[in-house]
């Protein structure tokens, strides 16, 4: 019960003590008030101080008039900054009262301050109290912390480091919403302090506070600029906020490292016993306020920084205020276990194990395709026998047949040459092999020659190709050819096309072997750049090899990974050896980055990456030497001596040893260094490792080759060594094909050489060059538009529009018309126009703006970023005439650079002494106002102006941020008479930003004061984007940016390639200047961009670090007018490209030409014209110059001249001019001008022209003399040009019939007449849409882009083929598609037409879309007309036989013609066949749509779907017997015996017709047995019999048979031949299996030659053994037991099979079953197991002798279990 009386009784008298409180405080305001009252003290203030208790100050004035601060004993209050509280109110009472202690004991928790408390309250003139409006505006409160501040107690002894710096840790484990961290310096000169939150020690790159301080209280820099820093007698304090303050943070640690200048000197005087170094300490900070009974935190009030002995604090709103300061003691910190946080540092810098790891995971992976590649280079250069090689050549060579890399990709001709000796000559040959492609771009071939003599020492070459295919140019590099009798090598070098496309359009090339005498270093440099960047350069040789080398693919990878980690560690080594910022501020070689997102670039980045690419360079020479001179473990002592194999195998083990050491060591180092960097700066390394790379592979490497090449040009020039390198002749595969082709059997294509051959190619050349040139200048039209396209968009990116509103909204906003007349007028114009423009702080309806609206200009768009500064240039004085001292005491010079005043002043320009300084105070504006600063400080450039050209120096004040600020100065100015008599120029500057256009711009306004009085104003805004990548869309400008810098890289060198062929001569052409001068100011623009980049960060670095003064943009904006003006002429010289091309029209080139040729007499005219001005000009300035202001100078008289004679002004109107002097002078200048100039001028235009017209039509009619070629009009390429137009007039012409030389009878002829009137009103009425656009359909090479196109029609008649028509695609000349009549007459013809469809056009099933997915050719669809002018016959011929022939080069005998009859409702599927070395199908009629599909591999075929087949037949065999004859081809015949089956059973037939066979293949599938011989008759489709040399054949007919999926076996049957073809019969077909019977002509092993009967009995003997089918069976063990290599035909190509599932019954079994077989295609001639036993038995016997022949067949023969045979074997030999 006591207890809580007591607490009552304790509560009772808190309260009654915060009312007495509280009441004494407003009595002691209100007595003051009274007091102030009492004397009339409007506008002073009074201050009480009590007993060291208390401070009280108060003041009673209009807002307008309350001073800026309110200072007590115990702390002060200063009013908001921008005044926008003082400008609001009337009257007001300010009374601001503090304690030296907290008064407020009745608060619950008293401990909450320590320091002194302050309470502000204002009224109005009523007493009621004000409340703060604008939160931006805040009040600044100060309290006094002596008591803890003052304290020597809590100081504290840093860390010393090994440098002498000292280290401090802030480290609070408390939530605080800000710390103050104080250091008391023992040093007066320059020291650094650096700061970094979290656990890694601060340098000068990573850091995050940064202060430099001098003397006891002079702070030279501060980063960031708003750190709230205090420096005063050598204590510093650095006021810390807490970011996550608000969300319950704590704060974060602080590490600060402190260097002075002479900490070193202090360092070694460490062994004194007493402490001589600097000390800190941490004092946690906090405001609170009163609310009732409690100290409690706001959000309207926080701590500004700690300021000697007071805490500053910003408030939003009045009453009690308090703060607290709490000592905080070091807190342990173990920065060993936070260095050896591995887990943790890998969190922060998992980027270079992530790269590390990537790239050997990539490369790993890549492996397998380089190895592959690596197995297809071996194969390309293996030396492979040529196919016409034949076993009897005796003499070898070794032909390397080099390729260009600009030639086509893949030859479509075949290659032929002849090669010439002093003995012999080869003959013609044909260079083709059957196991690879051969002349790829870039590639070398190698092949083996064989001859039947020995040419002797070669002495020429000839090459030529047959020009067919779709890519038929070849560009040569060289042929080398070994002979390998003797060792020697013979290199023809060529390095031209042979194209009817190129140069000379030859196809053929004669070609001599290089010797000293012939070969130059243009042709060694050539040859070894291009080898050494396809084999030399690790990148590009990975993916092209062009050269034999032992250094694989796979090995190049991986050294290429090598070189890779050693460049990572290697630049991080040279990244990590950074200096001191200190150095770099002493050397000026601070580096500035551009920042791309998370990585910064700079020129140091650059520099590192050079260095670790210069270092790399002699590891990657000693691995690649290793892998590059190793010898191969299987050379034999031969091979070495030829390969030149250097070092031992074994030394591969080594150079993978380095690959995986360099792997290794260079990850974990790298790894290590970048845990070491952190986060960021382990970014900025991995961007200059990118560049190291980039450098080492596009700069390093290509730099060594070209070197190398040109070293060995100038010194190794006479040597063919270089010249004749290839491949190793240990590659050299001399294995004959089984089916050889010999030399007697081929026919040649002939070497186009001969005048005959000459003239009849003469005309295909003229049109494939003309096309070629046609097409080159569309091209180059092309890219040209291309060019201006991407150069329009760069330039749109320029924001010339929004720039010039804003200038022109600027200008006239600050009143750029205002005259001045007396310097008095300048200061007027800044207090009416600029003071409210620039600073505005009232709207017009005099509302007061916010604090953050009086920081743009009047229009609240534009920011200012920085102060504004007024600068102004003086002269000095000069000396007055002798004469008139008296009068005139005084005068000033006009201004020039030489008579500038540089002078400094004091405050009112009194002369500044240097012994005298009490007149200057550095800190203060006014007096630096007198202060000359150059032009290097003030960063500003000259300006020439209308009097003078005034330097960037002068006497500068800088101007903000507010408007009672700046009206102060301008008054102090004014009064200190800053502008005077000796003042020349006064500028006044400022720059804004505005985030809607996101342009800055930079305002200019100048008064000139000349020598005269006059003041005359210039008003300049300039605005540009310096900030040009933030939306999504600029990035897209970004990347055209770089397309266009790597297009002027492109053209530079090939620009170069150019100087460096045509040389000295390239200079002499107009043309050569033009483009030297378009590259030349793109590089400008390139580089002055950079430079405004690069300039833009530093002035922006400038803006912050100035904490607001004023920076200067004159130099990005001068850097910013170069590249415009740069690039702007770039897009005007691309503009005049596109004129170049249209001088392919006649009168473009006449008036081109006769520009060019009257080039001189104009360059004269204008010089005469130019004397005019200058003469005339020259008098007019003298005469009326001191009058007219047209005339005040020579320069003006010119230009007031020309613009006279261009009608620009007229001189009528100038009353200067109506003197007679000035009418006759005049008068006579624009006679002379004119009247004589101009008509001079037009008689010289029109003589040349008439001139180049002579000439053109002397040389059109082959009068006139021989001339350069670019002087003379090409009038065929214009008429061939015409000629393609009039292809796109007519690409949808009518459809025509042509007789070839045949006679039609007149009723013929009226019908075709009327067919062609029908069909061409037809193709108007259909396709009219289409001829608007016929240039695009040109271009796109007659519509082949097109759904839905029309072919062109030809029809002709022959008594051989019948009735034939050809469908053709537009401006082609071979058809695609041709349908024969076999049986009708022309008479029978109908109108057929053929559209080319693509697939997309129709609707179709989903079986035919899927079939479409393996389509060939677009969708063909043939037509007849409805109303078909004249009446068919009965018997329509279009339901007759129809063979379609498809002409394309996709097509192959392995595909199929998908055919619809019935306009798409079905499709059917029939099996291409080969017909006279084309391809098609015969059709029972005229399909209505057609295409063809490429292989399916397995097709399955269901009994529903059999009809779709229309290949596979279904018959049915009558026991009674039967014939059966087959859809697909009458001639073939089936004749079953009676009794043959014993039911009536079903069979199933398909026809096959390999390509080049006699007859056609049947597959057969019967039901049941057959026992019987069934006649099989087959026709004759190919006459393919041969003959050797003697007249004798050679050649056997042999009945071939493959039962499923059996060998083919010969058939013992009896051949017969009448006048359908062959018949033979079969012994017997089994039920379900499919049987296949065929017809082949095979060549016989053996040559009927009179004169070698034994060789003949022999090889007859071994054809009747291998004719048992015990024997045939095995030959594959045969051919492994005589060790013989059987070519890869023996196995035949993979074709389609039809699967056939059927559910069929029988008579036995009613129920229906399954059945399914297969039918598979026979595409290639089958091979019968006893051929292939005949081909062993025959190659055994040509390697042997006789007698061991013999034997080793007999004991082959046993050991196969055929004893029988062996034994007739010999009895027979």
């Amino acid at each position: 019960m006591l207890k809580d009386h007591l607490k009552h009784e304790f509560q009772l008298q808190a309260s009654s003590f915060e009312s007495i409180l509280t009441k004494a405080e407003a009595n002691l305001i209100r007595i003051t008030n009274l007091w102030l009252e009492t004397d009339d003290g409007q506008g002073i203030q009074k201050t009480v101080d009590k007993r060291d208790i208390l401070s009280l100050t108060v003041l009673k004035d209009k807002g307008k008039n309350l001073p800026f601060e309110f200072i007590t004993k115990y702390g002060y209050m200063k009013l908001p900054y921008f005044e926008t509280f003082q400008d609001t109110i009337g009257s007001a009472v300010v009374a601001v009262l503090t304690y030296i202690q907290s008064p407020y004991k009745y608060v619950n928790n008293t401990d909450a301050t320590t320091s002194s408390t302050v309470k502000v309250v204002i009224t109005d003139k009523k007493g009621k109290q004000l409340k703060l409006k604008d939160l931006d505006d805040p009040v600044d409160m100060a309290v006094d912390m002596t008591k803890i501040f003052a304290s020597t107690h809590t100081w504290i002894k840093p860390e010393i480091l090994d440098d002498g710096s000292s280290m401090v840790v802030a480290y609070v484990n408390e939530t605080n919403e800000a710390y103050s961290v104080e250091f008391k310096l023992k040093s007066v000169l320059e020291c650094t302090i650096y700061g970094i939150f979290g656990y890694t020690k601060p340098s000068v790159f990573n850091r995050a506070i940064s202060i430099k301080t001098k003397g006891i209280k002079k702070i030279l820099e501060i980063e960031p600029v708003d750190l709230p820093v205090f420096f005063n007698d050598s204590i510093l304090q650095i006021t810390v906020y807490n970011t996550k303050y608000s969300s319950g943070g704590y704060l974060d640690p602080l590490v600060l490292t402190l260097s002075c200048q002479d900490d070193v000197a202090r360092r070694r005087r460490r062994d004194l016993s007493e402490y001589m170094g600097h000390f800190y300490r941490v004092q946690i900070l906090s405001v609170v306020n009163l609310k009732g009974t409690k100290w409690d935190t706001s959000a309207g009030s926080k701590i500004s920084r700690a300021e000697g002995n007071v805490a500053v604090f910003k408030s939003t709103f009045f009453g009690t205020f308090g703060s607290d300061a709490l000592f905080s003691p070091p807190t342990p910190i173990n920065f060993v276990d936070i260095f050896l946080n591995f887990s943790e540092k890998l969190q922060q810098t998992p980027q270079v194990l992530a790269a590390e790891v990537f790239l050997i995971i990539f490369f790993i992976a890549i492996v397998i395709p380089i190895r592959r590649a690596d197995q297809k280079d071996r194969l390309q250069w293996e030396y492979l026998p040529l196919v016409d090689n034949e076993p009897d050549d005796k003499v070898q060579y070794c032909l390397a047949i080099f390729t260009s890399i600009r030639s086509s990709k893949i030859l479509s001709s075949t290659v032929f040459f002849t090669l010439n000796g002093k003995k012999a000559t080869s003959n013609a040959r044909m260079v083709k092999t059957d196991s690879r492609e051969n002349f790829q771009s870039g590639t070398c071939c190698n092949f083996l020659l064989t001859t039947e003599e020995y040419l002797g020492q070669l002495v020429s070459l000839t090459v030529w190709h047959d020009n067919t295919g779709k890519n038929p140019d070849w560009k040569l590099s060289k042929i080398v050819v070994t002979d390998l009798s003797t060792n020697e090598r013979y290199a023809f070098m060529c390095g031209e096309w042979l194209s009817l496309k190129f140069k000379d359009g030859k196809t053929y090339r004669t070609l001599v072997p290089a010797t000293p005498q012939i070969i130059n270093g243009h042709v060694v440099f050539t040859e070894l750049s291009v080898r050494g960047f396809f084999d030399d350069h690790l990148w590009f040789s990975i993916s092209k090899r062009p050269n034999y080398s032992r250094f694989t693919r796979v090995q190049r990878m991986w050294s290429l990974v090598a070189l890779l980690f050693l460049s990572m560690v290697t630049s991080a080594m040279w990244y990590n050896s950074e200096p001191s910022e200190e150095k770099q501020i002493a050397t000026g070689t601070v580096q500035r980055s551009v920042t791309l997102g998370p990585f910064k670039l700079n020129l140091k980045q650059i520099y590192v990456g050079l260095m670790s690419s210069i270092i790399t360079v002699i590891p990657s020479i000693v691995i690649i030497s290793l892998f590059r001179n190793r010898k191969l473990k299987t050379d034999s002592s031969e091979d070495i001596r030829r390969t030149g194999g250097k070092l031992p195998w074994w030394t591969i083990f080594i150079a993978y040893f380095f690959i995986v050491a360099a792997i290794v060591g260079g990850g974990f180092f790298t790894f290590l260094y970048s845990l070491q960097f952190g986060y960021g700066k382990t970014n900025d390394w991995l961007l200059s490792f990118v560049f190291g790379t980039a450098e080492g592979a596009f700069m390093m490497e290509p730099l060594k080759v070209l070197l190398v090449a040109t070293l060995f040009g100038i010194c190794c020039k006479k040597s063919t060594n270089v010249l004749s390198e290839c491949a190793e002749e240990i590659h050299l595969k001399t294995a004959y094909v089984s089916d050889y082709i010999k030399r007697g059997e081929i026919a040649y294509y002939p070497c186009p050489n001969t005048a005959i051959d000459q003239e009849k190619i003469n005309i295909q050349r003229k049109e494939v060059q003309l096309d070629s040139k046609l097409k080159k200048i569309s091209k180059s039209w092309v890219l040209t538009f291309f060019y201006l396209f991407l150069l329009a968009i760069i330039c749109a990116h320029n924001t010339v529009t929004e720039a010039f509103r804003q200038n022109s909204y600027l200008k006239s906003s600050i009143k750029d018309s205002f005259l001045a007349n007396t310097t008095d007028d300048i200061y007027l114009w800044m207090q009416r126009y600029m003071l409210t423009q620039i600073w505005p702080k009232w709207y017009s309806n005099f509302a007061l703006r916010t604090a953050y609206e009086q920081r743009f200009l009047y229009d609240e768009y534009s920011y200012r970023i920085s102060k504004s500064t007024l600068r102004q240039v003086r002269s000095h004085n000069c000396s007055p005439l002798e004469e008139m001292k008296s009068s005139v005491s005084k005068c000033t010079s006009d201004y020039s650079i030489e008579t500038e005043d540089k002078t400094n002043y004091c405050k009112g320009w009194i002369p500044f002494q240097t012994e005298n300084t009490t007149c200057y105070d550095e800190y203060d504006p006014l007096d630096n106002s007198f202060i000359y600063q150059s032009a290097e400080v003030t960063n500003t450039l000259t300006y020439i102006g209308e009097f003078a050209m005034y330097g960037g120096g002068g006497y500068t004040i800088d101007l903000g941020p507010k408007q009672s600020l700046v009206e102060q100065y301008i008054e102090n100015l004014k009064n200190l008479s800053w502008i005077d008599g000796k003042t020349r120029a006064v500028f006044f500057e400022t720059n804004t930003f505005n985030a809607n256009t996101r342009l800055f711009s930079h305002l200019k306004i100048v008064f000139e004061i000349s020598e005269y009085g006059s003041i005359y104003m210039t008003t300049r805004v300039k605005s540009l984007n310096l900030y040009p990548y933030v939306t999504s869309m600029d990035y897209i400008i970004l990347g055209c940016q770089l397309i266009f810098v790597f297009i002027i890289i492109v053209r530079i060198v090939l620009f170069a390639v150019y100087i460096f062929k045509k040389r000295s001569a390239c200079f002499r052409t107009f043309s050569s200047w033009i483009i030297a001068l378009d590259l030349f100011l793109s590089l400008i623009a390139v580089i002055f961009y950079i430079l405004r980049i690069d300039t833009t960060i530093k002035a922006v670095n400038d803006i912050i670090e100035s904490r607001g003064s004023y920076v200067s943009l004159e130099h990005v904006e001068l850097y910013d007018m170069v590249y415009r003006t740069a690039l702007g002429l770039v897009f005007f010289f691309g503009i005049l490209r596109l004129l170049q091309p249209l001088t392919i029209n006649y009168h473009f080139f006449i008036l081109q030409k006769s520009l060019a040729k009257a080039r001189y007499d104009i360059f004269m005219s204008m010089i005469l014209i130019i004397f005019a001005l200058v003469s005339f000009g020259s008098y007019l300035f003298l005469s009326l110059g001191r009058y007219s202001e047209n005339f005040k100078d020579l320069y003006s008289s010119i230009i007031s001249l020309l613009r006279m004679l261009l009608a620009m002004i007229s001189f009528r109107l100038n009353s200067n001019l109506d003197s007679v002097e000035g009418r006759i002078v005049t008068g006579l200048f624009f006679f002379s001008i004119s009247i004589i100039g101009v008509n001079i001028f037009i008689a010289i235009l029109f003589g040349h022209f008439a001139d180049v017209h002579a000439m053109q039509s002397k040389l059109k009619s082959k009068t006139g003399y021989e001339v350069h070629e670019d002087e003379v009009f090409n009038f065929e390429l214009n008429d061939h040009l015409w000629k393609q137009m009039k292809r796109i007039k007519h690409i949808f012409s009518e459809p025509k019939i042509e007789s070839q030389g045949i006679s039609f009878p007149e009723d013929i002829l009226h019908k075709l007449e009327i067919l062609n009137q029908h069909v061409t009103l037809k193709c108007k009425d259909e396709y009219r849409f289409m001829r608007v656009i016929p240039c695009l359909v040109y271009l796109t090479n007659a519509m082949s882009w097109s759904m839905y196109m029309a072919m062109k029609t030809a029809a002709d008649y022959s008594e051989e083929n019948g009735l034939r028509y050809r469908f053709f695609n537009p401006n082609e000349d071979h058809p695609r598609l041709t349908v024969y009549f076999p049986e009708a007459n022309l008479s029978d013809a109908p109108d057929i037409r053929c559209n080319n469809v693509a697939h997309r056009y129709f609707s179709l099933s989903p079986e035919i879309r899927r079939l479409l997915l393996f389509a060939k050719t677009r969708i063909y669809e043939l037509k007849l007309p409805n109303d078909r002018p004249f009446l068919m016959k009965v018997n329509d011929i279009t339901k007759r036989i129809t063979i379609i022939e498809v002409d394309d080069e996709l097509v192959s005998d392995e595909d199929y013609l998908v055919c619809s009859f019935d306009d798409r409702q079905s499709w059917f599927r029939y099996a291409i066949r080969p017909r006279e070395d084309k391809f098609c199908c015969i059709l029972p009629k005229l399909p209505t749509y057609c295409f063809v599909i490429g292989k399916l591999g397995q097709i399955q075929v269901n009994r529903d779907t059999l009809c779709c087949f229309p290949d596979i037949e279904y018959h049915q065999i009558r026991k009674e017997g039967n014939s059966i004859f087959l859809h697909a081809d009458k001639k073939i015949r089936l004749s079953f015996p009676p009794g043959s089956v014993q039911n009536n059973c079903n069979i199933y037939v398909m026809m096959d017709l390999p390509q080049k066979q006699i007859c056609p293949f049947v597959h057969v599938l019967v039901k049941e047995d057959i026992n019987d011989p069934v006649e099989i008759s087959l026709p004759i489709v190919y006459k393919g019999l041969q003959a050797n040399k003697y007249g004798h054949k050679n050649t056997e007919k042999l009945i071939v048979v493959r039962e499923g999926e059996k060998e083919w076996m010969v058939l013992n049957s009896v051949l017969k031949l009448d006048a359908a073809g062959f018949t033979f019969e079969t012994i017997k077909i089994q039920s379900n299996v499919p049987t296949t019977f065929g017809l082949k002509e095979a060549v016989l092993p053996w040559v009927e030659n009179p004169f070698d009967k034994l060789d003949t009995k022999i090889l007859k003997t071994i054809n009747m053994v291998s004719r048992y089918n015990c024997v045939a069976l095995k030959w594959s063990e045969i051919a492994h037991n005589l060790d013989i290599e059987f070519p890869s035909t023996f196995g035949g190509r993979e074709t389609d099979s039809y699967e056939i599932c059927n559910n069929e019954t029988t008579d036995g079994n009613p129920n229906p079953r399954q059945m399914s077989f297969t039918f598979r295609r026979v595409i290639d001639i089958p091979i019968s197991a006893q051929e292939k036993c005949l081909y062993i038995f025959s190659a055994w016997y040509r390697m042997y002798p006789l007698g061991i022949v013999v034997s080793s067949f007999r004991k082959v023969l046993e050991d196969c279990n055929l004893h029988f045979i062996a034994e007739q074997l010999g009895q027979r030999l």
